[in-house]
């Protein structure tokens, strides 16, 4: 595996994992985006491991309905859903980050 990639990939989760949501969803976003892309990188450098794909497919069908449900919740004002929400996409990155440590 490209270790320097995956260490690029687990530090931009330390990053992304200290946001907070009074930040707004606006740098949620953007490190889910980014971590996605990395990830995206990373299986371009190992196509057929299995965990990369896992990863990148858990990123890509739940953690888009997790950010659009919680951009949502931001622009409705719904406070407590949008948190529930932004936590989610968190621990969603996590998992898929620690999906990849593991291989």
């Amino acid at each position: 595996m490209n270790t320097p990639l995956i260490n690029t990939i687990i530090t931009e989760n330390q990053a992304f994992q200290r946001l907070k949501t009074t930040d707004g969803p606006a740098p949620l976003m953007v490190g889910f985006v980014g971590i996605k892309t990395l990830i995206t990188d990373l299986l371009k450098t190992d196509p057929d491991n299995l965990s990369i794909i896992e990863a990148l497919h858990l990123l890509q069908d739940q953690g888009w309905q997790d950010a659009s449900s919680m951009l949502d919740h931001y622009e409705e004002e719904q406070q407590e859903k949008y948190q529930i929400a932004f936590f989610r996409l968190q621990a969603l990155v996590a998992t898929a980050v620690n999906t990849i440590q593991a291989s």
